[in-house]
C-alpha cells in the first residue's frame, strides 16, 4: 500500500509540474466577413531560450472548411511568425497574402486572430522599408539638416511605389496614403 500511494503522490507531483503548451487560434475571413477555406498557414515557431536550428520549427496546414485553424503547441514552444495565403492552384488566389511577425505574442499562453485576405482590386508594388520622417527638418545626403517647420498635424502623403514620403520630406511623386502625427514624444523613454 505504502509504495501505492508513493507512486501516486509521483504521479500527481509530475502532472503539476507538466507545463501545458500555448494555443494559437486564428479564422480567417475574406473582406465580406466569409471564411476562407483551405487557406495556407504557414507557421515559425520557436522553444523558449534556444537559438540552435533544433529549437526552430516550421510547417504548414490549410484552414477548415469554416476557415478555423488551431494548433497546440508542445510545452515551451511558440509562435514566432505567422503567414496565411491562398494556394496557388486556388481559382481565387488574386489575393494579399498576410505576414504576421511583429504582431504576435511568444509568450501569451492563448493567442486569437482573426485575420482577412482581402482581394487585390487595384494592383500596387508592395514593399517594406523603415523609411522616418521629422515635421521640422530634413536630413540630407551630405548629413545636414535642412530647417522645414511643417505644422504637426500636416498631413504628409507616402509614396509606395519609390518608398519615399513626398516633398519637402522626400522625393515621392504620388501619395498612396497620408500620415498625420498630432503626439509629442517628450524624452527617449
Amino acid at each position: 500500500m505504502k509504495n501505492y500511494l508513493h507512486t501516486i503522490n509521483l504521479l500527481l507531483s509530475a502532472l503539476a509540474l507538466a507545463d501545458p503548451g500555448r494555443t494559437v487560434d486564428i479564422r480567417v475571413v475574406d473582406e465580406t466577413g466569409k471564411p476562407v477555406h483551405s487557406a495556407q498557414v504557414l507557421v515559425h515557431c520557436g522553444k523558449e531560450n534556444d537559438v540552435t536550428s533544433s529549437g526552430r520549427r516550421g510547417f504548414q496546414e490549410a484552414t477548415d472548411a469554416v476557415g478555423r485553424w488551431h494548433h497546440e503547441f508542445k510545452p515551451n514552444w511558440g509562435l514566432s511568425n505567422l503567414q496565411v495565403f491562398l494556394h496557388e492552384d486556388e481559382p481565387e488566389r488574386e489575393v494579399y497574402p498576410i505576414w504576421l511577425e511583429y504582431f504576435v505574442s511568444f509568450h501569451r499562453p492563448q493567442a486569437s486572430y482573426e485575420l482577412t485576405l482581402p482581394r487585390i482590386i487595384h494592383p500596387v508594388n508592395l514593399k517594406a522599408k523603415v523609411k522616418s520622417m521629422h515635421y521640422s527638418y530634413m536630413r540630407r545626403e551630405d548629413g545636414k539638416y535642412d530647417d522645414l517647420n511643417t505644422p504637426r498635424g500636416t498631413r504628409i502623403g507616402f509614396d509606395l511605389d519609390l518608398m519615399q514620403w513626398l516633398p519637402p520630406h522626400g522625393d515621392g511623386k504620388r501619395a498612396d496614403f497620408e500620415v498625420s502625427v498630432t503626439s509629442v514624444q517628450a524624452g527617449w523613454s
